[in-house]
């Protein structure tokens, strides 16, 4: 056990703690697979619900049809992020620059988005400034 090594070179490596105790995986990848993996049994068992009637009573084990429903297309953003984390984690530096380049996109995106949103006075709020 001794030619392991005691701090990782590369993300696959494990880190050695004791000669009987070797953690190879950290704890924010333990929490980021165990994100994924309750949202994508969400996304299961609701994804079934809304399929056919027969499996609809498992809609009222996840709050009921309207509950599931609106959480539903929630747990499968947060299931997208998380895979998509996940594997940018271990991709190359080119990648990533794309991906950092795609990232700053929807930012770009998302503010055009808000500031047309904003300036229609849909807000009741705004309204009154």
């Amino acid at each position: 056990m001794s030619s392991l090594p005691t701090t990782p070179s590369t993300a696959h490596d494990p880190i050695v703690i004791s000669e009987d105790r070797v953690i190879r995986y950290t704890f924010r990848e333990r929490v980021i697979h165990w994100l994924a993996a309750l949202s994508y049994i969400y996304l299961l068992l609701s994804g079934l619900a809304f399929y056919t009637p027969y499996l609809y009573w498992m809609a009222s084990i996840l709050g009921g049809g309207p509950t599931a429903r609106f959480w539903h297309p929630w747990f499968g953003l947060v299931f997208a992020v998380v895979m998509f984390f996940m594997d940018v984690r271990r991709a190359t530096s080119m990648t990533k620059l794309f991906v950092g380049a795609g990232l700053f996109w929807l930012a770009i995106l998302l503010v055009f988005l808000l500031s047309d949103y904003l300036s229609r006075g849909w807000l009741p709020i705004l309204r009154w400034l």
